[in-house]
């Protein structure tokens, strides 16, 4: 079953920045991870800012399915929230910045110096952050996030491959 239209789109763009982007960890050092893990879902503590409302289901249902595929790798086993060792949630950010490539120097009408931008474009840029999260404490134990500029791509089944990748290089840092 694929994800098809702009959601997977979307996931596409956030995620393929990921591909050149380095990925940044955090551990709390007061906390282990405990061995072997069981985890759930923080309930409620997923976000995606940026994302269309009409994307955000989609968007949820696949980072969901990547991050447990991925933990599963990890021999981490999901359970009820009640039981886990661990929660995990994700964060999806994503911005439009304005970027000035080139600027023309000119004597501005006050008769100081000015610079004109004339050539600019937009770029997206988006972040994909995977926490654990002590359950009782409600404390980050660990952190993962990647930050990349990226295009919006057109092929639905690259965006899941890309999509895949980065949420393995974000999870390869787990200890």
């Amino acid at each position: 079953m694929k994800i098809i239209g702009s959601t997977c789109l979307f996931l596409l763009g956030i995620l393929s920045g990921c591909r050149t982007a380095e990925v940044q960890t955090f551990t709390d050092p007061r906390f282990d991870i405990p061995r072997p893990v069981t985890y759930a879902w923080d309930p409620g503590g997923n976000l995606a800012q940026g994302v269309s409302p009409q994307n955000r289901a989609a968007l949820q249902t696949e980072l969901f399915r990547t991050i447990n595929r991925e933990l599963d790798t990890k021999d981490w086993t999901l359970v009820a929230a009640g039981s886990a060792d661990v929660l995990v949630r994700y964060a999806v950010r994503a911005h439009t910045q304005r970027v000035v490539t080139r600027t023309v120097e000119g004597k501005s009408s006050f008769g100081g110096r000015s610079v004109v931008p004339v050539e600019e474009h937009t770029e997206r840029e988006g972040e994909l952050a995977i926490e654990v999260v002590h359950p009782e404490a409600r404390v980050v134990m660990w952190r993962g996030t990647a930050v990349g500029r990226f295009d919006q791509p057109t092929n639905p089944d690259r965006a899941a491959d890309i999509g895949s990748r980065a949420v393995r290089r974000i999870l390869n840092q787990l200890p």
